[in-house]
């Protein structure tokens, strides 16, 4: 595997690439991943089996787009390819520090400035990714509507059809459905990272947040703050840092549960029924 990610560090760099230490580091569920130090610099590469080309180049434009609205919390992407039945991304490598004092602060006002990009329609102009999974962004005017269709109900059809879910939550999810429109407040939609949770985020050497492992897409941001709160690891300093820079809407805390059964939904069609008890729990509540 040396060999092979010398040489798309070559590919990439378009020089004589030379690895001189390499060890394996945390790179996510789904991929391999390393520090790779070499003549050229210090680099973070992911691989896995070429049929992961697409969803290394998904990754690769919505580390783009997040970089291009705030600069300072997205790491520099290298490039992305395949070479010998191996599909790779190279990042340039940050190197893990411990959190300033205003971490959270500076995290939120960073986060709060990619969500001002806004548009007028929720979705994005292409299919990308959560995980390995296909993630649907086609446009709607309104939240609920593209909530629903495009994360919701394709992944529940997913689950019933994998065994996990049963015509019992089927009903349960129909009838809640319908209840989102009351529910959820419509807002404008914001540029999301999309997968923000606390093994997607880092501290670099500068004591700064960066985040990676992005699935983009226009949508209501309390998506991204309530995904940053299902698996814990982010300080209460860092909601309410963010409601100052940029108002939410009155109880959004109420709302996460809501938000987070996409999520859930995602663990549950690529991990299985561990993930089933907590999304019948936000069922329940609400039917």
């Amino acid at each position: 595997m040396k060999t092979t990610l010398q040489q798309a560090l070559s590919q990439v760099l378009n020089a004589d690439v030379i690895i001189d230490d390499f060890h394996l580091v945390e790179g996510g569920s789904i991929s391999s991943a390393a520090k790779v130090v070499t003549n050229s610099g210090t680099f973070f590469i992911k691989w896995n089996d070429a049929s992961f080309h697409k969803l290394f180049e998904a990754e690769e434009i919505g580390l783009n787009v997040l970089r291009t609205a705030c600069p300072i919390l997205v790491p520099k992407l290298i490039g992305s390819g395949v070479i010998d039945y191996t599909a790779f991304l190279i990042l340039e490598w940050i190197e893990p520090h411990a959190p300033e004092e205003t971490f959270w602060e500076d995290f939120a006002k960073q986060l709060a400035i990619i969500h001002s990009n806004t548009t007028t329609l929720h979705g994005l102009a292409y299919t990308n990714f959560i995980g390995s999974l296909p993630q649907y962004n086609h446009h709607y005017t309104n939240w609920v509507d593209f909530f629903v269709a495009n994360r919701l109900q394709v992944l529940v059809e997913a689950a019933f059809n994998k065994g996990y879910l049963t015509n019992s939550h089927l009903k349960k999810f129909y009838g809640f459905y319908s209840k989102l429109y009351t529910l959820i407040p419509e807002e404008k939609p914001s540029l999301l990272h999309g997968d923000l949770w606390n093994g997607n985020m880092m501290c670099g050497s500068d004591g700064k947040a960066r985040i990676f492992d992005p699935a983009i897409y226009y949508g209501n941001r309390e998506m991204d703050l309530a995904m940053s709160a299902l698996f814990g690891g982010f300080n209460s300093k860092f909601y309410k840092a963010y409601d100052e820079y940029y108002p939410l809407e009155k109880g959004y805390e109420s709302r996460f549960p809501i938000h987070n059964l996409y999520p859930l939904l995602v663990h549950l069609n690529l991990f299985g029924m561990s993930y089933l008890t907590d999304i019948e729990a936000i069922l329940k509540e609400y039917n």
